[in-house]
């Protein structure tokens, strides 16, 4: 009653109980009283104004977690033009913003477009607020998780262990951020199906978490949950290395009867689990029939492999368009043909999985 309906204090009111109001799913309430504090800060202050920009990344955030992707683009593009023309190039909003954009180009799977972005406020806040800042920690992450989800796991790694080097030293080996830190590495591992080292990390944040934010804190569950996740996983490779071990060893066990049971395996995995870390799990379990199948066939296949390989690196190396079309094609027909039939060998089926792979590298580059 004091301020008026059009004030830019009533205007931060709404986007508090529009906040309120997405907290508990209640999107289109949200919806309504984020635009309403649009109109008011756009009337009271003008479309130029830092304010605005914040109204328009907060009806993008709602529109982005609906999925309404083409909607929430331009606001988002708005905001960065905003922050950039009124606190410049360098500033930290800048840096959020971008950040922002990045993130919806990530969600859609438009990782060229993310990339840049995400290495620009990487710059700015590494600039601006220093390498051991807790923002800059943040930019590190988000390029990390880029990363991670187009298999760049190197590159993962040494992001995900910087951040881990600054929340230690900053905010001490017993604090929440770096128990997410050890997480994220153990996740790291765990799409690598490098268990055992997963399994270390995953313990090490649970013990962190426990300590600090109590056993029943959604990010105490959620590492549990990769834990155990983990520990599944690997039992099931641990003993599938251990029986592959023995066959080796052991002249009367029948060799093709287990690569067949393993590759079974590996196609019920790949039918029955959607989620990465099995089929991971999945082509370890060909990597290891692979071992129990004729050497002379492995070696041919394996020249063959490291042809099509430096075909791929040098059609990339060109970025000739009608020359990665035209090699995608040739090494998904390929593959196709090895991974046809029902009674595929282990051998072979890994052989196509090697060359979808090399396939999807092409793809991602088209």
């Amino acid at each position: 009653m004091q301020l008026g309906e059009g004030h830019p204090d009533t205007a931060q009111s709404l986007n508090n109980l529009a906040a309120l109001n997405y907290s508990q799913g209640r999107y289109g309430e949200a919806e309504r009283l984020y635009l309403q504090a649009l109109r008011i800060t756009t009337a009271q202050l003008g479309e130029d104004h830092p304010h605005t920009a914040s109204s328009l990344n907060n009806l993008a955030y709602l529109y982005e977690s609906q999925g309404r992707y083409g909607e929430a683009e331009p606001l988002f593009q708005q905001a960065l033009q905003i922050y950039q023309m009124q606190l410049g190039e360098g500033h930290p909003h800048t840096a959020s913003s971008l950040n922002n954009l990045a993130a919806l180009y990530q969600s859609q799977g438009r990782y060229r477009e993310a990339e840049p972005l995400y290495l620009q406020a990487l710059r700015i806040t590494t600039a601006q607020l220093g390498e051991d800042h807790p923002h800059t920690v943040s930019s590190l992450n988000n390029l990390a998780l880029l990363y991670q989800s187009q298999g760049r796991y190197g590159e993962v790694e040494r992001l995900f262990q910087q951040a881990l080097h600054i929340r230690t030293a900053q905010l001490g080996e017993n604090h929440p951020d770096t128990a997410t830190s050890l997480n994220n590495l153990a996740g790291l591992h765990l799409r690598q199906a490098h268990y055992q080292e997963a399994e270390a990390l995953f313990q090490q944040a649970i013990s962190i978490y426990e300590r600090t934010v109590g056993k029943d804190h959604p990010s105490t569950q959620n590492a549990r949950a990769g834990l155990a996740l983990c520990q599944q996983l690997g039992s099931v490779l641990s003993n599938a290395k251990a029986a592959v071990e023995r066959a080796l060893l052991s002249p009367q066990i029948d060799r093709a009867a287990l690569a067949q049971r393993l590759e079974i395996a590996a196609q019920y995995i790949e039918a029955n689990e959607t989620k990465h870390l099995w089929h991971t799990l999945a082509a370890q379990l060909r990597k290891l029939a692979t071992k129990l199948a004729d050497p002379e066939e492995q070696d041919r296949l394996k020249e063959k492999l490291q042809r099509a390989s430096a075909q791929v690196e040098e059609a990339l190396a060109h970025n000739d368009p009608e020359a990665i079309a035209a090699l995608y094609e040739r090494l998904s027909v390929v593959a196709d043909a090895y991974a046809g039939g029902t009674q595929v060998s282990a051998i072979h089926a890994a052989f196509a999985t090697a060359l979808r792979e090399l396939a999807g590298k092409l793809q991602a580059a088209s």
